[in-house]
Parts: structure tokens; C-alpha cells; sequence
């Protein structure tokens, strides 16, 4: 092959028509632009005090939370997020990357699963729940992802005294004020049962 017969080569493959070139246009501008919209975080309130979770994963979270127990009242929920975060930072490191990496599956499950061009976090509450709900009832790999982050959300929201009713739970048998780890204090409640 020449040096000529590798420049028509090359023009015929740069040649486009009109039309195709308007149709890739198009076709990019949008991708790029559905593509930037789903990438980029929902802006949102701002949480302090956490040492695992980055805001966007507290935001996440704040949804599930909201969604999952029907906490309305955003200093609950800030409450909830940073006694979760404390929590979870207890845990192994693989424990945590797991936990984060089935976070951003959440986040991102509308556009995988459901066709929304939309973050977990910027869906209306209905779409929220049909969302979870896909979750519960999914694919075998899908159900303890939901299952940790419900049993997370539950944990952290009936951990409060003031919502044990809601469930009916009067407290524990020793009063908290008095409950001691002391294999002592163990030993005198047994006797006093026994009594």
C-alpha cells in the first residue's frame, strides 16, 4: 500500500454525510447530557460529624431511612445517619467497603433496573418506594442488600426511647440508667427473679 493509497483510504473513512453527522450529534449531545445528570450527585442538606459516610452516601442513607421508617422530622434523621455512621465504623474494613459498594447500587438501581434517568436520591418518594420494593422481592443477590439496609434503618430508628411504643416494647427489664456489665450486678438481678 502507498502513501497515496493510504491517504484515500483515510478520506474515505473520515468522509461522513450530513445527515449521519447530525443523527451522532444529537444522539451525544443527549447521552452526554442524561449521562452528566445521573452522574452528578442531588445537592441536599449538608451532615456533620461523619467519619464513613461521604455526604452523598448520607444523603442516600437520609432517603432509605425516611422511606423505610417514615421518619418526617430531618433532626431525627440527621441523628439516625450519624448513630449509623458511628455504628458502621465499628466494622471491618471489608465490612465497609461491601456496605458502600451495595450504597451505590441503591443509588444507581433506578437506571439500572428500572429505566429512570435519576439517582435514588432525586426520585419522588413513590418511585422511592417502588424502587425498595424491587429490592425486597429481587433477584436472589439483590434481597440482603435490602435486608442490611432495612435492618440498619430499624436498628437506628428504634434504638430512640420514644419509638419504642410504636412497636410496643416497654424497655428493657433493667432500667438502662442502672444496667451495669459487672457479672456482679447479673448475679443480684437473677437472685432478685428467683425471689
Amino acid at each position: 500500500m502507498t502513501q497515496d493509497d493510504s491517504k484515500n483510504y483515510l478520506n474515505q473513512l473520515t468522509k461522513i454525510n450530513r445527515r449521519s453527522f447530525i443523527r451522532w450529534s444529537v444522539f451525544l449531545g443527549l447521552a452526554s447530557t442524561l449521562g452528566l445528570r445521573f452522574l452528578v450527585p442531588a445537592k441536599g442538606e449538608e451532615f456533620s460529624q461523619l467519619s464513613l459516610f461521604s455526604q452523598s452516601e448520607a444523603r442516600l442513607m437520609s432517603s432509605l431511612l425516611s422511606v423505610i421508617t417514615f421518619e418526617k422530622d430531618d433532626s431525627e434523621i440527621e441523628k439516625s445517619i450519624v448513630w449509623m455512621d458511628q455504628f458502621l465504623s465499628t466494622f471491618s474494613r471489608r465490612e465497609k467497603t461491601e456496605f458502600k459498594i451495595a450504597l451505590k447500587l441503591i443509588e444507581h438501581s433506578p437506571i439500572l433496573f428500572h429505566g429512570w434517568i435519576n439517582r435514588f436520591t432525586s426520585l419522588n418518594k413513590d418511585q422511592q418506594i417502588k424502587a425498595l420494593a424491587s429490592w425486597k422481592n429481587g433477584a436472589t443477590w439483590r434481597r440482603p442488600v435490602f435486608s442490611a439496609v432495612r435492618d440498619l434503618c430499624f436498628f437506628s430508628h428504634y434504638q430512640k426511647e420514644k419509638n419504642w411504643s410504636a412497636i410496643g416494647y416497654d424497655g428493657p427489664i433493667v432500667p438502662l440508667d442502672r444496667a451495669k456489665n459487672s457479672i456482679d450486678f447479673k448475679y443480684e438481678a437473677l437472685l432478685a427473679r428467683k425471689s
